[in-house]
């Protein structure tokens, strides 16, 4: 990469409006980060290939990096007019709207890229995205599943699917994707996390407890791992454990307090019931 930008400024300094080398440079100068650097690059690109679809596309992508969106929307749209076949095009078209709060719009750019290209994992795995954001959950669900069913090792699909299953409540399905997950990614501390919420969810308390553990382990110090590990320990009928892990979230953050009484009173039982003012002293709360 380094003799590539060595060479492609050797070029610029001999000839300053050569048109390939501004479009590569730009290109590299954005993959390293120098967005501010590619933007400029990559406009005089444009300027000299104003019928290069590429060219508007790879600006686009730096003002989108840079944060300046309606640009990048802009740029997008001038690519799409060019080449209107490219499903790569309006997939950054649809993250680009969606970023814009435009979801409707977001939607319709990406279901347009598998129209062009009914294989696009990464478009069906947005057009998830997108749907849940929207709140048609059941949409998203069957992107989601598609997406995997292309790229079976496409974990944030998997991941995002898992969220959506728990929200139409299907816990043993998102417990199983969850784990899907982490199959693939052991170290992936919010998809233990979410496993041990849907093993809660279906009375799975001891894999529940051992999944928040796991969380913990990569993700110390996390409070509401630790609440929500009170809670599976509760639910076993360990009294003792519970407590402990009550406390420490308590002790990390005093205003986790509410959210623990409310988790008891949630999912304590009969015997399992931790008296509100005993734990209320125990933590040395104040009223």
């Amino acid at each position: 990469m380094v003799a590539a930008e060595r060479l492609y400024r050797q070029i610029l300094a001999a000839e300053p409006g050569h048109p390939g080398a501004l479009r590569l440079l730009g290109i590299l100068t954005h993959q390293t980060g120098h967005d501010e650097e590619a933007i400029k690059l990559l406009g005089r690109a444009v300027t000299l290939l104003p019928a290069d679809a590429g060219c508007h596309f790879e600006l686009g992508n730096a003002f989108y990096k840079h944060g300046r969106v309606a640009d990048a929307i802009a740029a997008y749209g001038d690519a799409i007019a060019i080449d209107p076949a490219r499903a790569d095009i309006h997939l950054n078209l649809g993250s680009a709207l969606r970023a814009q709060g435009e979801s409707r719009a977001a939607i319709a750019a990406i279901r347009r890229a598998i129209e062009l290209r009914p294989d696009y994992a990464e478009a069906h795995y947005n057009l998830g995205n997108a749907l849940q954001a929207a709140g048609d959950i059941d949409g998203a669900i069957t992107a989601l599943r598609r997406a995997i069913a292309i790229a079976p090792a496409l974990t944030a699909a998997q991941f995002n699917l898992g969220t959506a299953l728990m929200a139409r409540s299907e816990h043993h399905a998102a417990a199983e994707a969850f784990a899907r997950v982490i199959e693939q990614r052991p170290d992936f501390a919010e998809a233990h996390f979410n496993l041990g919420n849907a093993l809660l969810d279906v009375g799975k308390a001891s894999k529940a407890a051992a999944a928040f553990e796991r969380a913990l382990a990569l993700r110390p110090h996390w409070t509401e791992a630790l609440c929500n590990l009170g809670n599976a320990r509760q639910a076993e009928g360990k009294l003792t454990a519970a407590l402990a892990a009550y406390r420490a979230a308590a002790a990390q953050d005093p205003s986790s307090f509410p959210r623990i009484v409310n988790s008891l009173a949630a999912h304590s039982t009969g015997q399992l019931w931790l008296d509100f003012a005993a734990l209320r002293r125990d933590l040395a709360i104040d009223d």
